[in-house]
């Protein structure tokens, strides 16, 4: 690759050749007439957000590397002792270094982490509800956020089941709780403080006292996500035989579907507490129930089979 120019948050780049070959005169003048749509990469915060300009790439052609996949960043799980930690890497799949860093937006504010970033959540405790008989040792989808925490000034790691988090209020503030979140470190800030939503990862707490969490094949998805795949989960209930159940988080709103080997009647439960204002009831020509509002709690009225339902959370 000869002749590469690279261009830096300073620079002002026209749309034609013209332009940018005042400035550059390493490009050749009979590629200026050349029509070309760029865009100029705008950064008051670092020198390194540029564009790397290269006119020996194929005829008539100009390469241009996006610096934004320099930040890019994986989400790394991991598994010792039945203690789950999950950790921010660079690009490269290292600790984030001063040279090689992550930049994130937040809240309409692009922060920098320069340096290791994870959190690790011991055994013996049944985090986010996982442990209850609905869901303990089933597989669950987990969230994973990035929060400007404005006490500590600096960019936290946070977890949850619930993907639709804007700023920290909108986490349940009680840590057995399904919809609160889990923190790599917390310095009392306001629940003002910005949540960014960069990915999902699937992890298992087993049954009991031990609590343990386990990792079976990782499905790791480095991009913001809103939804969890289809999950069984164990509906808790009288006269209840199930042949399966499942669930999918979506947003803020929650479906499931629950298939019986025989007439299901009295209460179920549900894997997420019903956050409608109402109680909602369903009612078809074969079946009628209530989601209680605020519970985790269908009562059945007559004896269906089947049930698929659909609420906020």
């Amino acid at each position: 690759m000869s002749s590469i120019y690279t261009l830096l948050s300073t620079d002002l780049i026209s749309q034609t050749y013209d332009d940018i070959n005042d400035n550059f005169t390493n490009l050749n003048t009979d590629k200026a007439d050349k029509v070309v749509w760029l865009q100029q990469f705008a950064s008051t915060t670092s020198a390194q957000l540029d564009w790397v300009i290269s006119d020996s790439i194929w005829e008539w052609s100009l390469l241009f590397w996006n610096a934004l996949d320099f930040y890019k960043y994986s989400i790394v799980t991991s598994v010792a002792s039945g203690n789950l930690t999950v950790a921010l890497k660079n690009f490269e799949g290292n600790d984030p270094t001063a040279t090689k860093p992550v930049k994130i937006q937040i809240g309409g504010v692009i922060r920098t982490i320069t340096s290791a970033l994870s959190l690790t959540k011991v055994s013996w405790i049944s985090y986010l509800n996982l442990g209850s008989a609905e869901l303990a040792t089933k597989e669950v989808d987990l969230f994973v956020y990035l929060r400007w925490d404005t006490g500590a000034n600096a960019v936290c790691l946070d977890v949850s089941r619930y993907p639709n988090a804007t700023v920290t209020g909108d986490f349940v503030q009680s840590w057995l709780s399904e919809k609160w979140y889990l923190v790599s470190s917390f310095a009392w800030s306001p629940t003002t403080d910005k949540e960014q939503n960069i990915g999902r990862f699937n992890a298992t707490l087993s049954a009991g006292a031990w609590y343990t969490w386990s990792i079976g094949t990782s499905l790791i998805l480095n991009q913001p996500t809103l939804q969890t795949r289809y999950l069984d989960y164990v509906p808790v209930g009288v006269w209840y035989t199930a042949w399966w159940a499942r669930y999918r988080i979506d947003w803020n709103s929650m479906n499931i579907i629950i298939d019986s080997t025989a007439n299901i009647t009295g209460n179920i439960t549900v894997p997420f507490t019903c956050t409608n204002t109402v109680d909602n009831q369903m009612t078809t020509n074969a079946w009628t129930a209530v989601l209680l509002k605020n519970t985790t709690t269908i009562t059945v009225a007559t004896n269906p089979q089947k049930i698929t339902w659909f609420y906020w959370i």
